[in-house]
C-alpha cells in the first residue's frame, strides 16, 4: 500500500583500531616537499588533500552505512514501547527465566499491536486526505481489463 522512503547512505570512518603513532609516522613519510614546488594555491591544496586523505584512508577506511528513514507512523509512545521491549529481551536472554520471557512476549505483542494500529490509522488518514483533495492513490486507480472471448475460434474476426 504505502511505501516508505528509500534508505539513505552515510559514510563513516571507524576509529576503533586507529593507531595514532603509526598514522603520524606514515604522514611524516609523505612527499610534502612536492607541495612547495607548486605555484598555484589550488593545486597545493589539492595535492595536500590527496596526500592526507590517502594516508587517512589506509588507516581508517570509509565505510558506507545504510540508515533507514523513520516510518511516519512511529510515534514517541511507540518508541518507548520498543525501547522497553528491547530491554526486556536483553534481561530475558541474560536471566533465561520463564517469567522474564513471558514479560518480553507480552511487551513484544503489545508493541506490534500498537505499530499495526498506528500504521493503519496513518494509511487511513493519508487516503482520507487524498480523497478529500481529489487525489486518488495509484493503487486505487489501476484497473485491469481482461479480454472476453467468444466460445468460437479465437482467430475469428468477431472476437
Amino acid at each position: 500500500m504505502l511505501q516508505r522512503e528509500r534508505p539513505r547512505l552515510i559514510e563513516t570512518r571507524n576509529y576503533k583500531d586507529f593507531e595514532a603513532e603509526i598514522f603520524l609516522y606514515d604522514l611524516s613519510n609523505q612527499p610534502w616537499d612536492n607541495i612547495k614546488q607548486l605555484d598555484d594555491p589550488n593545486e597545493m591544496l589539492s595535492t595536500w588533500n590527496t596526500l592526507f586523505l590517502n594516508t587517512l584512508n589506509t588507516h581508517t577506511p570509509i565505510r558506507k552505512r545504510v540508515r533507514n528513514t523513520e516510518a511516519p507512523w512511529i510515534t514517541p509512545d511507540i518508541k518507548k514501547l520498543m525501547f522497553k521491549r528491547d530491554n526486556l529481551k536483553k534481561k530475558a536472554t541474560v536471566s533465561e527465566t520463564s517469567r522474564s520471557w513471558e514479560l518480553y512476549q507480552k511487551a513484544w505483542n503489545k508493541t506490534n499491536n500498537k505499530i499495526q494500529e498506528a500504521k493503519l490509522l496513518y494509511q487511513y488518514y493519508i487516503i482520507l486526505i487524498q480523497v478529500k483533495n481529489g487525489i486518488f492513490p495509484n493503487d486505487v486507480k489501476v484497473a485491469k481489463v481482461s479480454p472476453v472471448f467468444k466460445t468460437s475460434d479465437r482467430k475469428d474476426r468477431s472476437n
